[in-house]
């Protein structure tokens, strides 16, 4: 090898001895923001939007529940002033988590204040006109929706029912219930509707227990009152504190509730089209519980829907029909004013299948997929 050969190839050596570093440190620096920024914010995601949050305002304690892993973990939310009667709800897809409503020692209205798990501390957002305890909840196209309730100042039910702009921070006035009532389950509908089941309603006034309401989004400020509905077949046997999910596009799931110190495992299916309710003693929940926060979501497959309760969290599966329990609630650690007994020995239905074919009513297919789309 003579001189100049000697040395181009040394040359060449060196180059790529530094272009071998430059690549490795490259390498290096690409993979440590992979690992640490970028896998961190993926993970935050998904984990954030298959999260349940559960309050508990007396005790100001956040449950997260971790779908994933089956993690649960507790904050104190000390900044909150409402000790009774919050509600927390995470809004879809923006998986923001606001905690609203509730009373106050001196009759201040409440504000709503947002969680930043990611910070880990509370935001203060609007003030309410005034507190609202026992009200009807759901989120829906960047709104959520506040619905019945008690008054704080009259401590009475009301029909008046408002909607809270995330994205503005406002308020607004919507159309009112035909009836007082508290303690009513929300569900959003095909995108198209509010309905609202159940809930406690005054002694003294005469009223259908078949009887629910809903209103259509784009009605929300054009109408003055809710559609009141009368179901054509069915009746609700627990009315207070009941869940309501949308299986299909024609299907409503509405399950649980607690009426007269006494806490349901009943599910039933409302046939939006024939406006019919029947009683699935094929399957009922594992446990009997009632619902008094909105606390749903579903799973990417949108085969299986989480829910929890005031004692247990619950887990549908649409392909079998069948529920499992996944864990305890947080409330089962302040169950003193909850100490319900099961409703037992109660007259058995047909069963669902019995009943579909009873009345020439067609199965359809458990899926959550057209609900959803």
């Amino acid at each position: 090898m003579g001189k100049n050969e000697f040395l181009y190839s040394s040359a060449f050596s060196v180059t790529l001895s530094y272009l071998e570093k430059e690549v490795v440190i490259s390498l290096q620096l690409l993979s440590r923001r992979f690992y640490n920024v970028i896998i961190p914010k993926f993970i935050y995601k998904v984990e954030f939007s298959n999260r349940i949050f559960h309050y508990k305002p007396s005790q100001k304690v956040l449950q997260i529940y971790n779908v994933g892993s089956y993690w649960t973990s507790y904050r104190m939310v000390t900044k909150c002033k409402s000790t009774i009667g919050q509600q927390v709800i995470c809004t879809k897809p923006e998986n923001r988590v606001f905690i609203l409503g509730g009373y106050t020692h001196d009759q201040t209205p409440p504000a709503i204040w947002e969680f930043n798990e990611k910070k880990e501390k509370m935001v203060k957002r609007i003030r309410m006109k005034q507190g609202r305890k026992l009200f009807g909840c759901e989120s829906f196209n960047g709104y959520i929706y506040i619905v019945g309730g008690k008054l704080q100042i009259s401590n009475q039910a009301t029909v008046t029912c408002m909607r809270y702009n995330i994205h503005t921070n406002t308020f607004e006035d919507i159309a009112i219930l035909n009836k007082k009532r508290y303690g009513a389950s929300l569900c959003e509908f095909n995108g198209t509707y509010l309905y609202a089941f159940g809930g406690h309603r005054p002694s003294n006034i005469n009223y259908s227990k078949t009887s629910f309401e809903r209103i259509k989004f784009s009605e929300m400020r054009s109408s003055t009152y809710w559609e009141d509905i009368e179901f054509d077949v069915g009746v609700l046997e627990a009315e207070n504190y009941i869940s309501c999910v949308p299986l299909n596009s024609t299907e409503i799931m509405i399950f649980g509730g607690q009426k007269n110190h006494l806490k349901y495992d009943d599910v039933y299916i409302y046939d939006v089209d024939l406006n019919i309710l029947i009683k699935d003693d094929d399957c009922p929940l594992k446990q009997a519980d009632f619902f008094e926060m909105r606390n749903v979501i579903f799973t990417d497959t949108k085969k299986k829907f989480i829910i929890a309760g005031a004692y247990y969290i619950h887990e549908f599966d649409g392909t079998c029909r069948r529920w499992k329990l996944l864990g305890k609630s947080i409330s089962h650690k302040y169950m003193s004013l909850h100490n319900l007994e099961t409703a037992k020995n109660r007259l058995k239905f047909n069963s669902l299948k019995q009943e579909k074919t009873l009345r020439q009513y067609q199965p359809r297919t458990f899926s959550f997929e057209s609900a959803f789309s």
